[in-house]
């Protein structure tokens, strides 16, 4: 609904003790921050990594987006391609 209504700003979602942190410029995902450290540092294996959460709360705040755009594909590919290495992988 983020990327239908092209929304910019900050999408928390939090899991347990783990926190992961969103930016979306007209509803793009441009980056994930994560708190915890993962083997491949790329912006799109930290969102897969959010993805595979099976539980948590998220909170979306409109906001100005400053942060480098490390991911350069539209959300809709990006779930896609989840997806695919999703079903490649059971």
């Amino acid at each position: 609904f983020l990327e239908q209504g092209q929304r910019t700003g900050l999408l928390l979602v939090v899991k347990d003790h783990d926190v992961a942190t969103m930016h979306l410029s007209d509803g793009s995902v441009v980056d994930v921050e994560t708190g915890e450290k993962l083997p491949d540092p790329d912006s799109v294996a930290r969102l897969f990594h959010v993805l595979d959460w099976t539980h948590g709360r998220f909170e979306f705040t409109n906001a100005e987006v400053v942060s480098e755009r490390t991911i350069n594909m539209p959300t809709s590919a990006l779930l896609a391609e989840y997806t695919q290495r999703r079903s490649e992988n059971s």
